[in-house]
């Protein structure tokens, strides 16, 4: 069993939101690390460009809250040191996720976390962004300063991220 994400055509998507997938899958797939969700291929069947990935059985963060209330502290951090560890192989390899979050922090059955949804990720090494200038794209509860304010990004916006999250 796997999980799936697809961009239907039909849906009237942009070539940037095309792209954006595509750069997903192919970042994403860059990662191996306990902490990540495993992109196991990111190819294109025909019209439906596809990216599939490890399918983690649980819940996210943010549903988990929902559901249970705050977690507790040493339970907080111990997710925590997970997200962050994840994120350390991402930043290792030169990837920037730029939307960390609850819902992208997936539970595993045994209470691990492991990063998700590279969607808005993008490389250091290369200027990939696929937004214009002077645009925000990310989930601005969980986004740092300069992302709102659509300024150069590096690794550490994820840790401010990270440091939301916790919160």
């Amino acid at each position: 069993r796997v999980a799936l994400k697809v961009i239907l055509p039909d849906l009237g998507t942009s070539e940037e939101a095309m792209d954006r997938f595509r750069q997903e899958g192919q970042l994403a797939s860059s990662i191996s690390h306990p902490n990540c969700v495993f992109v196991l291929e990111a190819d294109q069947q025909g019209e439906y460009p596809y990216i599939a990935m490890e399918l983690v059985k649980g819940t996210d963060l943010d549903e988990h809250v929902r559901e249970n209330g705050p977690l507790e502290i040493l339970d907080a951090l111990r997710k925590t040191i997970d997200l962050i560890e994840g994120l350390e192989e991402a930043h290792r390899l030169g990837v920037i996720h730029r939307d960390v979050k609850p819902s992208n922090c997936f539970l595993t059955e045994d209470g691990r976390v492991k990063i998700g949804d590279f969607g808005l990720s993008r490389t250091l090494a290369e200027d990939a962004q696929l937004t214009m200038t002077g645009s925000f794209i990310g989930t601005p509860l969980f986004a740092s300063p300069e992302q709102i304010r659509a300024e150069e990004l590096d690794d550490r916006t994820d840790v401010y991220s990270v440091a939301s999250t916790l919160y």
